[in-house]
């Protein structure tokens, strides 16, 4: 096996020698170079005005405290793993997991990376649990629980916008409870607010229509 010997230079001096597997037996200078191995090296210190690269060579043997250093490292790594797995295991069979109530009943993609471009399908974290989830599909981004908040919801989508005028800056909300209902709301992009001459409005948005349909539909 070959490794790669370097060490940072900078305009106060050489940093020591460090050591990094480089797990093939063919590779050379230039294939360090053309594998951008140097490059995820350096990345660490090219934010820096002082810092001028890295003196490298491949070799084919390394001190022996050099692997000791690495077994002690693999050893804890391994110890760690061992302990989070059993900890996994130990949720798992103790009841410590549950659905997420929001996209337990949604479509996932097969690949978290996948988007179908061009055709409408929106893939976003489940607002919940942070699960990638196609959007359309979570039967409700609010809880039916959050009473607050869904009478604020039909209120706006079923009255319309509602405003105020006032040289202090306060939305027509009526009182604690509503106001933080409506910034529920906010955060899952169903009311906007805005301002113009002293005038304060907040309003269901298309995706806050759509969402009152659900919840109405529930309720019948």
């Amino acid at each position: 096996m070959k490794w790669l010997k370097y060490r940072h230079k900078f305009s106060s001096g050489l940093g020591g020698w460090q050591w990094k597997p480089l797990y093939s037996d063919d590779a050379t200078e230039a294939s360090v170079r053309d594998n951008d191995v140097l490059r995820d090296i350096t990345e660490e210190y090219s934010y820096s005005e002082r810092y001028s690269g890295i003196d490298f060579e491949v070799v084919d043997k390394v001190p022996s405290w050099v692997i000791h250093a690495q077994l002690r490292e693999l050893g804890a790594q391994a110890t760690a793993t061992d302990r989070a797995l059993k900890a996994c295991l130990y949720v798992l069979g103790n009841g410590g997991v549950e659905e997420c109530w929001q996209c337990k009943d949604a479509v996932y993609p097969a690949d978290a990376h996948y988007k179908q471009h061009g055709t409408g399908t929106v893939i976003k974290p489940c607002p919940t649990c942070g699960r990638d989830v196609i959007y359309d599909t979570i039967p409700f981004l609010l809880t039916p629980n959050d009473t607050d908040a869904v009478k604020l919801l039909g209120a706006l989508v079923e009255q319309g916008e509602r405003s105020v005028k006032s040289k202090k800056f306060r939305w027509p909300v009526e009182d604690k409870d509503e106001e933080a209902a409506y910034h529920r709301l906010g955060k899952l992009g169903l009311v906007g607010g805005s301002s113009y001459q002293n005038t304060y409005k907040i309003y269901a948005t298309e995706s806050g229509k759509a969402e009152w349909l659900k919840h109405k539909a529930k309720a019948v």
